[in-house]
C-alpha cells in the first residue's frame, strides 16, 4: 500500500507487486498480507529505510515476504536518488571571494575599502569583473 498523501510515490514497476493507494494512519508504505497490514515505513531518507530494514522482526510466515518488500523499497529508493541527483542537481555556484581578496584587490587598484565591515556592492562588481577578465 502507498498511502495517498504520498506526493511522489516509488512505482515499483519492475517488481511483482501490486500497488493499492490507500490512507495510511501512519507511515507512507505498507505491506499487506492476506488483507492485514503487516508493516508500515516512514520514508524520511535513505538512512531512516536503511535503520527501518536493519530492524530485526518477528519470525512469522510474513518475515520472507517483509524481507522481499524490504529489498525492493530499499532498491527502488537508491535508483531514485541516484536518479534525482543526477538529473535535478543544481548548478552549484562559486564561492564568494573572501573579503580579504577583494581588500586586497581594491589596495592594489587604488580603490578605499574600510578594512572591517562589509565591503560595497559596487567594489565587489569591481573585483568580480576584473577577476572575469583576468585581471588582477
Amino acid at each position: 500500500m502507498v498511502d495517498i498523501r504520498e506526493r511522489y510515490p516509488f512505482t515499483f514497476a519492475d517488481r511483482q507487486a501490486t500497488i493499492r493507494r490507500e490512507p495510511l494512519s501512519a507511515g507512507d508504505y505498507g505491506l499487506l498480507v492476506d488483507g492485514r497490514l503487516q508493516e508500515t515505513v516512514e520514508r524520511k531518507s535513505l538512512a531512516d529505510l536503511v535503520s527501518w530494514s536493519a530492524t530485526p522482526r518477528s519470525s512469522s510466515s510474513t518475515t520472507a515476504s517483509l524481507a522481499a518488500a524490504q529489498v525492493a523499497l530499499f532498491e527502488e529508493m537508491v535508483g531514485e536518488l541516484a536518479v534525482r541527483g543526477l538529473e535535478a542537481a543544481p548548478t552549484l555556484a562559486p564561492a564568494p571571494p573572501a573579503p580579504a581578496d577583494v581588500r586586497r584587490w581594491a589596495a592594489r587598484n587604488d580603490i578605499v575599502v574600510s578594512g572591517r565591515g562589509r565591503i560595497p556592492a559596487a567594489v565587489m562588481d569591481q573585483y568580480l569583473e576584473a577577476r572575469a577578465r583576468g585581471a588582477s
